[in-house]
């Protein structure tokens, strides 16, 4: 599976607006609760009706939806349930990890709440898999640069979460790398994600 610049390119610029909105904003501003109109909007049910997929920055949550802003400023509810799997950074979480400020990325079904909801940080990279070999991961930067990382048999691999072996990373697969992690060094553990 290819990736196109247009999809390096949204990543880059998502994760942008993510770090403006972190420096810009205090954390207390970003947490706050919308002023009273709005969280009477928020209140109402969200609409499970039509299929739907969202990527933006978490503004609240509210009962049964993540509401985010995309890139474009228009705001979206993803329909949420229990049953929804939630990933914060590449490792599985709950509901409750999310807040504001959250890059956010799912998609759902008609009537019904999204399978999986990922949550990153604005300090963690997301990189494409654009192929593995024994030894190491190619991955495409959101810069749209490739970037190399080696891997030992000791490296740790989770695939959504939980343990898994590198040889069930496809290309397109996402890879969320903490900040300051190192490309020098054999990496001791690698978050893959599925897409979509």
């Amino acid at each position: 599976m290819k990736v196109s610049r247009r999809t390096l390119g949204w990543w880059l610029a998502l994760c942008g607006v993510a770090l403006a909105a972190v420096l810009v904003f205090p954390a207390a501003t970003l947490a706050a609760p919308p002023p009273a109109k709005s969280k009477a909007a928020d209140n109402k049910p969200p609409s499970h009706g039509k299929p739907g997929s969202a990527r933006g920055i978490v503004q609240s949550l509210v009962e049964g939806a993540v509401v985010v802003k995309e890139l474009d400023g228009t705001t979206i509810r993803i329909p949420v349930a229990q049953s929804t799997h939630v990933f914060f950074d590449g490792k599985r979480a709950g509901l409750e990890r999310v807040r504001a400020g959250l890059v956010a990325i799912a998609s759902w079904k008609a009537n019904g709440a999204a399978a999986r909801l990922q949550l990153f940080d604005a300090s963690a990279t997301v990189a494409v898999v654009k192929s593995t070999t024994a030894r190491s991961v190619i991955v495409t930067m959101p810069a749209g640069t490739n970037a190399t990382i080696r891997v030992t048999p000791k490296t740790r691999v989770l695939v959504d979460g939980k343990p898994g072996e590198l040889h069930a990373v496809k290309p397109g697969f996402l890879l969320v790398l903490r900040s300051g992690a190192s490309t020098s060094r054999p990496a001791i553990e690698l978050r893959f994600l599925r897409p979509g």
